[in-house]
């Protein structure tokens, strides 16, 4: 018998990886139409069919292109050829992708970058890429323009760039030319961005095409952040096929009630979803019947393991339709590598199987290696490597990690074939389908999104009293959650709190652990390394507080229940917070739903991420508002679901209500001068902070979801107030307070008890400019400008080293200040909300008033250059109320407060307000 030489296995084995591996390859070649040449043929065609639809703003293809145009135009103008790096930082959707597909047509390369991610993140991609131009919006320009790059804003230089061409430009890019880059964590705690060339995102386009039978019909729906690799497959792939993308609501991420209702509401056809996400959505569709409109032919899922149980119970909630697909990819590999079609399976998984992800797109090939780079037989785990056209060209500025991770193709004649090596662990099933397995490093997924665990933990050891961290994934039955070990410093006492406001200003959401786990040291091997699975075998309830109150009465256990399926854990206080127990944003949606069906009570997802513990949500349930009422018995203007949720909302404050509908929370003083009510409208949290010596009555205006019906929203709800407060105090006169937008509610409500005859004694406006055009001008330069308003008087004498000084602490304090805005999973819902009560508030018209008005405002304390104090220009000479000249008639007081707006609810300027309104007071009798 013949002996088969190591030489001549190795030949059998690479051949048979060859057989089959590239059978899914080469369903087209190149070359190939570059991607912009493809979406302008697609315009041509499609010219006058939807595009983009984002929040009442839609385009057709003729107008896309044009903008994109134009633009491209204008950027050829300042410079950009081939492959120069172009940063997109925009929140404006419509301009977002104006932007991308701008420059692509100009011959360069676009970097997206979210601008709610925290200012220190965005920096080191910046500093990273080392980009020579951005576009960012208008209140970021001033923040950038450290980093040496020429900023454009699409806002503010729209007018310019609107003067060229609409025609299409000549293509200057090749196959191989860059079109983007997408970031991702890296092993050292810094962002790495993956470079993707053109002819990886025409093959991707093209093989995603076919496979998701996309079609002009098609209205996709853009589920993820734009700046992931997930948003090209939802964007790029639908316009080559004449269909539309759809930015949906910010309110689809608040509950599946709402996510099914809106994919309904706008006729989506094809969703693209983070397998975390879709798992809860099948837990949330189980009592829906036919919770999918006939128009939803696709489901898509990707990102991390698919559950086999949720699977095999979507299969039992919806059968065949819609058709269900699980991608794999990673950013490297141009977004989708593999994909699992469960109906083109002609075998029955094996019963140790789990979902598979399925077999490679076209023209990219897959291998399964050990650890000397030979194949491992069917049903062997082994690495996953890719190779072929989808591969990136490597990490930008770091070719370090770039030839770790990009390798020649040991299976190749050609010395330019690469592998990806991807760090995740899988194995061939025999019908040639994939099984992920997990990863090969510590590297995780978490609710869809890559995290490097040493990021985190270099952020944590960056804290003042951590002297080492490390953070660990813990699976849970209902979710996986970060847990962060922490050993402090030796007779230090460590702030969890504080610790998690610092990390939300270095990280994004999805990278703060959720439970916090303080030792005095971390646990190591013999070798001295640290011992993970001692650190995995703590039990983390054992540094929470001991004294746990259980339940006290059904409502509280019914919740207790409720938490205890979700988190995973019986070891539960009425006083525990959820998400200090390891809850989540897409827990807290599941909850919401959860309390729903038990309670048939509607707990707004905003308001939950203020009351998150058993007993505040209790209270809530048992004090929910009438269902008996109608939309006929509100006032004129407000909708009977604003009502509803503005109900819900007050419920759930802590505190002693009071009125008919139990709007007022009262607040008793600790040392009282006088009985007379003080009525701050606003928050309970502000109002408690600030430490009059009388009651004080704080009613909420909205509850943070967004508005049903802002068109007359201010006075109507002024009405509702009204009528509460006349509920509780009958007879004046009345004091009344508020802050910022509430500051028109409260003005309102002046107007509404002086038209019925009764005495307002005073109206306090905190921080709240008038209607006057030219102080709005005024307002707006200082914010286009960063807030550079200098007093030229006091800035003569110093000598131009020192201006400059001046000018450099004047951009970090604002982008101190912009970086410290918290950033929570409710951001985007927050957001809408604003945009909406800013309608409502331009809506409304403002009237004289003659009673006395108290008008508190922030102003930007100075700066100490040397041995010099610098102060802000004081403009109160031009404006002495603020923007309220010609409306105010009466007696006016004004007062400052050495803060930033935002601040003005912060230690110690919160202090100083209450300072200012005790005294201001003292008059009302």
């Amino acid at each position: 018998m013949k002996t088969s030489s190591a030489v001549d296995e190795l030949s059998i084995s690479r051949a048979m990886i060859a057989k089959t591996d590239c059978r899914e390859s080469s369903q087209f070649s190149f070359p190939i139409p570059e991607f912009c040449q493809m979406f302008e043929a697609q315009a041509a065609k499609s010219a006058e069919a939807i595009t983009i639809a984002a929040k009442g703003e839609q385009l057709t293809y003729q107008e896309l292109n044009a903008r994109a145009n134009q633009l491209a135009h204008y950027l050829k103008a300042q410079g950009v050829v081939k492959e120069t790096l172009v940063a997109l930082c925009i929140d404006s959707f419509v301009a977002m992708l104006v932007g991308m597909l701008g420059i692509l047509k100009a011959g360069g390369a676009y970097i997206p970058l979210d601008p709610a991610y925290p200012h220190e993140r965005r920096a080191s991609k910046l500093r990273n890429a080392k980009v020579s131009l951005m576009l960012p919006q208008p209140n970021m320009v001033y923040t950038l323009l450290d980093y040496g790059a020429k900023v454009i804003s699409l806002d503010t230089d729209w007018e310019v760039i609107a003067l060229y061409h609409t025609h299409n430009l000549e293509c200057v890019t090749n196959s191989e030319n860059l079109a983007y880059v997408i970031y991702t964590s890296d092993s050292t705690g810094e962002p790495k961005g993956v470079m993707i060339e053109h002819q990886s995102l025409i093959n991707h386009c093209l093989a995603l095409s076919k496979a998701y039978e996309l079609n002009s019909c098609d209205r996709v729906l853009q589920f993820s952040n734009i700046s992931f690799d997930v948003a090209v497959e939802e964007i790029f792939p639908t316009w080559l096929n004449g269909g539309t993308v759809v930015l949906p609501p910010s309110e689809i991420y608040t509950s599946i009630t709402n996510f099914l209702e809106i994919v309904k509401q706008q006729a989506i056809t094809v969703i693209n979803l983070p397998t975390a996400f879709w798992h809860e959505l099948v837990n949330g569709i189980s009592s829906i019947e036919q919770p999918f409109s006939p128009d939803l032919r696709l489901v898509v899922v990707g990102g991390e393991k698919v559950s086999k149980s949720v699977y095999q119970k979507w299969r039992s909630l919806v059968g065949a339709f819609p058709r269900w697909l699980n991608a794999y990819g990673p950013t490297e590999t141009t977004i989708t590598a593999t994909i699992y079609d469960p109906h083109s399976s002609s075998t029955e998984l094996p019963p140790d199987a789990e979902i598979p992800i399925g077999r490679a797109i076209a023209n990219l090939q897959t291998y399964v290696l050990d650890r000397n780079l030979q194949p491992s037989p069917i049903g062997v785990k082994g690495e996953l490597y890719i190779g072929g056209v989808g591969l990136s060209r490597g990490y930008l500025n770091r070719p370090d990690i770039t030839t770790r991770r990009f390798i020649p193709n040991p299976f190749s004649s050609d010395p330019k074939d690469r592998l990806y090596k991807t760090g995740d662990t899988v194995r061939y099933l025999p019908d040639g389908n994939l099984e992920f397995i997990g990863r090969v490093d510590f590297q995780i997924k978490i609710r869809g999104f890559r995290v490097e665990p040493i990021e985190i933990e270099t952020k944590l050891e960056q804290y003042p009293v951590v002297k080492q961290a490390i953070v660990l994934c813990h699976d849970a039955p209902s979710d996986r959650s970060l847990v962060a070990y922490l050993a402090v410093q030796q007779d230090e006492s460590l702030d969890i709190e504080a610790l998690r406001s610092f990390l939300q200003r270095k990280l994004p959401y999805y990278m703060i652990p959720t439970s916090f786990v303080v030792l005095d040291n971390l646990p190591v091997t013999q070798n001295g390394k640290v011992d993970r699975r001692a650190l995995l075998d703590l039990d983390i309830a054992t540094q929470r507080n001991e004294n746990l109150i259980s339940p006290r009465d059904e409502v509280e256990q019914l919740l207790a229940n409720i938490w205890e399926k979700l988190l995973g854990r019986h070891d539960i206080g009425i006083h525990d917070n959820f998400f200090e127990l390891g809850g989540n944003s897409l827990l807290s949606v599941r909850l919401v739903a959860e309390i729903e069906k038990t309670f048939n009570y509607h707990l707004p997802l905003s308001s939950f991420f203020q009351i998150s513990t058993i007993e505040e949500i209790a209270q809530s349930i048992r004090e929910k508002p009438s269902e008996t009422i109608t939309a006929d018995d509100l006032p004129s203007g407000l909708s009977l679901q604003d009502y509803r949720a503005l109900l819900s909302y007050s419920a759930g404050r802590p505190g002693k209500h009071l009125g008919k509908r139990g709007l007022i929370i009262e607040t008793s003083p600790t040392k009282m001068r006088s009985p007379q009510p003080f009525v701050w409208i606003g928050d309970i949290n502000v109002s408690k902070k600030l430490g009059l010596q009388q009651p004080i009555y704080t009613m909420p205006v909205n509850s943070w979801e967004p508005l049903h019906s802002p068109e007359n929203y201010i006075s109507a709800i002024a009405t509702l107030l009204v009528d509460e407060l006349l509920s509780v105090q009958t007879e004046g006169p009345y004091a009344i307070g508020a802050y910022c937008y509430e500051g028109l509610v409260a003005m309102e409500m002046t107007h509404q008890l002086q038209k019925q005859g009764r005495e307002v004694a005073l109206l306090a406006l905190i921080d709240k400019f008038g209607p006057s055009s030219l102080h709005r001008l005024f307002g707006k330069l200082d914010w286009y400008f960063c807030s550079l308003t200098f007093d030229w008087f006091q800035l003569a004498p110093l000598s131009l080293r020192e201006k400059w000084q001046y000018i450099q602490k004047r951009l970090q304090r604002r982008a101190e200040f912009t970086r410290n805005v918290p950033q929570i999973g409710i951001d985007l819902v927050k957001s809408q909300t604003i945009t909406l009560l800013d309608e409502a508030a331009n809506r409304y018209v403002l009237k004289e008033y003659s009673g006395r008005v108290v008008l508190v405002k922030s102003t930007k304390s100075g700066l100490k250059i040397g041995s010099k104090d610098i102060f802000n220009s004081d403009l109160s000479w031009l404006f002495p109320y603020y923007g309220w000249e010609g409306l105010l008639t009466g007696k006016v007081e004004t007062y400052t407060i050495p803060c930033e707006h935002l601040e003005v609810y912060e230690s110690p300027y919160i202090e100083e307000l209450g300072y200012i309104l005790d005294n201001c007071l003292q008059e009302v009798k």
